[in-house]
Formats: structure tokens, C-alpha cells, sequence
């Protein structure tokens, strides 16, 4: 069992967000990074369709912590070590 910590930086004009995600890496033996890629490629059409929404946050939020998993999966099965 390993951590592995992702961290996003979002920035703006204005500000910068920083967000940590940290993964077990147990969690992540059952990981399907194409059906993931599949539910992304959706969750990006819906952000179009609800762009000045209060649900426009929320979709970005799920892609973000969808992304931060992609990221932790490539980091332990993929990343020659």
C-alpha cells in the first residue's frame, strides 16, 4: 500500500487554486482508465451544455478529481519506477 499525492494548480487572472488529492494505491488495482476516459469525454460535453449554470463548478470539480486519479493510476502502473 502506497499515497500518492496529486496536486492541481488552476490559474487565473486573479487567483490560483490549489487542490491536493492523495490515493491509495490499493484503490486503484480495479481502475479502468479507458471507461474513465469514456465518462471524461462526457463530463466535458455537459460542462458545454451547463456553462453558466451553478452545475458548471460541479462538473469541473468531478473532472478534476477524475483526472487526479488518471494522474495517481499512471504514477503507479504505467511510470517505469
Amino acid at each position: 500500500m502506497t499515497d500518492i499525492s496529486i496536486k492541481v494548480e488552476i490559474l487565473t487572472e486573479k487567483d490560483m487554486l490549489v487542490d491536493y488529492y492523495s490515493m491509495d494505491t490499493n484503490n486503484l488495482n480495479n481502475y479502468n482508465p479507458l471507461e474513465e476516459l469514456k465518462t471524461l469525454e462526457t463530463l466535458i460535453k455537459a460542462l458545454k451544455i451547463f456553462e453558466d449554470t451553478n452545475l458548471y463548478g460541479i462538473i469541473g470539480k468531478g473532472i478534476e478529481v477524475r483526472l487526479a486519479r488518471m494522474l495517481a493510476y499512471f504514477e503507479d502502473k504505467v511510470r517505469p519506477k
